[in-house]
């Protein structure tokens, strides 16, 4: 955990990369922005817990303590966002300092070293046109990829699954070189009609890299794309794709930290003061049994389907979310996660509270209830983290709670358990997300371990004939796996806030796993009877 006040962790590369700064403001500035939100609903719960605290009661106690830690590390998450900002801003100002002593400063970027080309992407051998559909990812050298992208019809998965990863095997610049050298078809190469069509599938293959990874692209590659821009492709009668690339190009809001739509959001929905709530006789983690199931389920999608959808493909590539230097670039990946976790403990919390085995067995309902709500919903994020939840060991362990599931609740739970069955890299769960209709939801944990496994599975060359080509095989599956969770985004929930239980479910504190344990011993200490916890319940 980083302390109070500490910037996080940053690769310092990263700042002297593309636009990566000017990225990583907006990263920074749109965390900012969410985790106020999230201030605003953590102080109302605490603000409500305070209000109906009683010292007297275990259960208020232990929600008294965990909103106070909870809060903490909000105002902890923010400070120490707010330090990493500040950071970032003085590295800019230096940066500009030295530009502007050195003009030269930053044109040619970082070298990878790695499938360099010294020849000229005309004397390449790449029969791109007799080349089927899937040789078309085949591997290859930097100059056949450029070739392939653009001496056939536009094929955006092929554009898409190169800057998947060409920061992986290039840079900036040599990919503007090559894009450039490609343009310029030599008189001798190809028929007229020929030259026009390989210039606008290049050109369409530029608006994409642009579209798509502008923060990638050092500030002197821009300037010579913009002056291409203006000269060549106004000359060649390109001019709506001249439009669309000079848009890019110059738009000022590019990098602003938050969408229209998110603006209207937040000065739609600001508040004047902070609603404190009353429990309705409710103890603190009885939250769940608040309204009907349907309802709870449709607050906690609202939550988690907010946080997937501003979910970036720049978050999902190389892993950013797994390594503490680039986590500053997959903020929203990272959120989602920790909400899983949190879903998971708040459930376990809320069963072991119960003092007594009804109490426990009523919640392990209600829970089971939410998670058929959620299947219903096709929210499986929110679905797996409570299944997480039921399958601690500590609740696993409470045998004599678990026996007085009704029937129907028991066979409920494992139909619902199957989605959790890794057998067949967990055939369930895939066969399940390609049946749901939108809106949808999907398990991010179990995509980021797909994720993971193709980089750390796949090298990023490979040797053939004693040559090493660039592994692209590999970053068309990294590609298909982020298309399909991006396309889970287009189509939202139609959805409302429901109060109190929409705050009470925006931040959910529950003990640790070992303090969960320990309260577990105590619910059902080992080798107890059933008669003796229901003459237990009964004296109290």
């Amino acid at each position: 955990m980083t302390k109070k006040g500490e910037p996080l962790k940053i690769d310092e590369k990263l700042l002297t990369q593309g636009q990566c700064i000017r990225f990583i403001k907006q990263a920074l500035l749109r965390s900012l922005y969410f985790r106020c939100e999230t201030l605003f609903y953590t102080t109302s719960q605490f603000l409500t817990v305070m209000r109906e605290f009683s010292p007297t009661d275990t259960s208020h106690s232990f929600h008294f303590l965990c909103m106070g830690n909870v809060l903490t590390q909000v105002i902890n998450d923010i400070l120490n966002e707010v330090e990493t900002f500040c950071f970032v801003f003085v590295q800019e100002g230096l940066q500009n300092k030295h530009s502007k002593k050195n003009p030269l400063l930053g044109a040619i970027g970082v070298k990878k070293g790695k499938s360099k080309e010294d020849d000229s992407i005309w004397k390449e051998k790449e029969e791109s046109n007799a080349l089927n559909k899937d040789d078309i990812y085949r591997a290859g050298s930097l100059n056949s990829l450029i070739i392939r992208m653009t001496d056939r019809p536009f094929n955006s998965d092929l554009v898409m699954s190169f800057l998947a990863g060409h920061e992986l095997f290039s840079d900036s610049k040599e990919i503007w070189d090559k894009i450039e050298e490609r343009y310029a078809v030599p008189k001798t190469a190809k028929e007229a009609e020929q030259t026009q069509f390989i210039k606008m599938r290049v050109a369409n293959v530029l608006l994409q890299w642009i579209k798509n990874d502008l923060h990638t692209i050092d500030s002197a590659v821009l300037n010579s794309i913009d002056k291409f821009a203006e000269k060549s492709l106004k000359k060649d009668n390109f001019s709506e794709i001249y439009q669309m690339i000079h848009k890019e190009l110059h738009t000022t809001g590019r990098f602003a930290p938050l969408t229209e739509k998110e603006k209207e959001r937040f000065q739609l929905t600001a508040p004047k003061e902070i609603p404190i709530f009353g429990l309705q006789n409710l103890q603190p983690y009885e939250i769940l049994l608040c309204g009907d199931s349907k309802t709870i389920a449709e607050q906690i999608t609202i939550m988690e389907f907010d946080i997937y959808s501003r979910i970036g493909r720049t978050e999902l590539i190389s892993q950013k979310w797994a390594k503490d230097k680039y986590q500053v670039l997959a903020r929203n990946v990272n959120y989602l996660v920790q909400r899983s976790d949190k879903l998971s403990h708040f459930v376990a919390t809320s069963i072991l509270l119960q003092k007594k085995l009804k109490d426990r067995t009523k919640m392990l309902v209600r829970c089971i209830r939410v998670a058929q709500a959620l299947t219903d919903l096709h929210n499986f994020n929110g679905l797996m983290g409570i299944l997480m939840g039921l399958t601690l060991s500590s609740i696993q362990r409470l045998k004599h709670t678990w026996s007085k599931l009704p029937p129907k609740y028991d066979l409920l739970y494992k139909q619902l358990a199957v989605y959790q069955n890794p057998s067949n890299s967990f055939k369930n769960y895939r066969d399940a997300i390609k049946q749901a209709s939108a809106p949808c939801l999907p398990y991010l944990t179990l995509s980021l371990s797909d994720l993971t496994f193709m980089d750390e599975g796949n090298p990023d060359l490979i040797e053939v004939d004693d040559a090493k080509l660039i592994n692209f095989p590999k970053h068309q599956l990294v590609h298909r796996t982020i298309k399909q969770l991006q396309q889970h985004q287009v189509t939202k929930y139609e959805l409302f806030a429901r109060e109190p239980l929409f705050t009470f479910l925006y931040q959910m504190p529950g003990l640790e796993e070992k303090e969960l344990y320990v309260l577990s011993l105590e619910r059902e200490p080992r080798g107890v009877l059933l008669r003796e916890l229901e003459a237990k319940d009964k004296k109290e």
